[in-house]
């Protein structure tokens, strides 16, 4: 007679969770480290999605979705986007339109899109533009259009920027509707 066994997820240790509630940004980031190398379980990503969204430090936030991206944590993917227009801090949503990029998932082009044209931080919106070429998506391209329009006369900060948008356009085959004002 053969008996079936339901194994369980593993739990995490009670003192990961206490550091983790701890009041001290730097434990909680000492718990995420730890949470990086734990086995893969739908409570250690479900916790590392709620840090993602409630940790008041940002950069365990920033943390948080840099190992969701790494994890392949795709239940993350409504959270993360969620983050990436509300948060403030341009390196939470630098980590996490990398995180996105890590995913693959196609549903979130739209956002990565709008990221690329409108957010305020310019390594996000680089980021945003590696992601969409490094996925050949064909979708970026007016999007990557009108970011050159609205670089290509600001300041020397925007250069790069604008380097990297024509970079981008030439990757994916639309820089021609752009030479008459190159």
């Amino acid at each position: 007679m053969f008996t079936l066994m339901v194994l369980q997820p593993p739990t995490l240790p009670q003192d990961l969770l206490d550091q983790l509630a701890n009041a001290n940004a730097k434990i909680r980031k000492t718990a995420l480290k730890q949470m990086a190398s734990l086995p893969a379980s739908s409570q250690r990503n479900q916790l590392l999605i709620q840090t993602l969204s409630t940790d008041e430090n940002a950069s365990n936030c920033a943390f948080a979705a840099q190992i969701l991206g790494q994890l392949q944590a795709k239940e993350a993917i409504d959270t993360l986007l969620l983050v990436l227009t509300k948060h403030t801090n341009k390196n939470v949503r630098l980590k996490i339109v990398t995180a996105l990029g890590q995913l693959g998932d196609r549903k979130v082009v739209d956002v990565l899109l709008q990221a690329l044209v409108k957010d305020r931080g310019i390594e996000v919106r680089r980021e945003a533009i590696r992601v969409l070429v490094g996925w050949r998506e064909l979708r970026a391209l007016p999007a990557l259009q009108k970011a050159y329009e609205k670089t290509k006369d600001r300041a020397s900060s925007y250069h790069s920027l604008c380097q990297d948008v024509l970079l981008a356009l030439s990757e994916l085959g639309g820089v021609e509707p752009l030479l008459p004002i190159i």
